[in-house]
């Protein structure tokens, strides 16, 4: 028993619709998992941070200083690290800033970029931060509306914070621990 031309051309066609819809969720799956590993190291130099405050009573800017082991395929520039994550760009920073009106802001940052898209993460400090503990994912504006998603499909929450302080950044989402 075989199949006739129109029942094959009807597989043929239900198998590309279903890849249609398939493809770009399994694109904003990978997205995500990159994310991801961008925030573990983004954590990972948090809480170094937050272990030399507990030891010197205050934050640094020395990458030398924190206890933690960076991957191979990061080097260190300044107060900068630049990284390859799974094929994204990640560049994190030590970030002791004085903001307005703050007396100091103390954050990690990273900005994670592809070809497709740029994010901002900020993990704000757990001592003399504008907002203790925060963290913050800031999309783009110009990527449209997949940075805000990226940043909702980890749980944030549009809070307005620093409004207007990023250039390109309307909306940002904070982010529950």
């Amino acid at each position: 028993m075989g199949f006739t031309l129109i029942e094959l051309l009807v597989v043929v066609l239900i198998i590309g619709i279903l890849a249609a819809v398939a493809l770009p969720q399994y694109q904003k799956a990978v997205l995500k998992s990159r994310h991801a590993n961008a925030l573990v190291l983004l954590r990972a130099i948090k809480d170094a941070e937050e272990r030399y405050y507990m030891e010197n009573g205050e934050y640094t800017t020395d990458w030398e200083a924190l206890d933690i082991s960076l991957p191979s395929s990061c080097t260190v520039n300044g107060i900068s690290v630049q990284c390859n994550i799974g094929g994204m760009n990640a560049a994190y920073a030590l970030s002791l800033n004085n903001h307005f009106s703050y007396p100091s802001h103390y954050a990690v940052t990273a900005d994670v970029s592809n070809s497709k898209l740029w994010l901002g993460w900020q993990w704000q400090l757990n001592f003399a931060s504008i907002w203790p503990g925060k963290k913050i994912c800031l999309p783009r504006d110009s990527d449209g509306n997949i940075g805000r998603e990226l940043c909702q499909s980890f749980g944030g929450k549009e809070c307005g914070a620093y409004a207007g302080w990023y250039p390109g950044v309307s909306k940002i989402y904070c982010l529950p621990d």
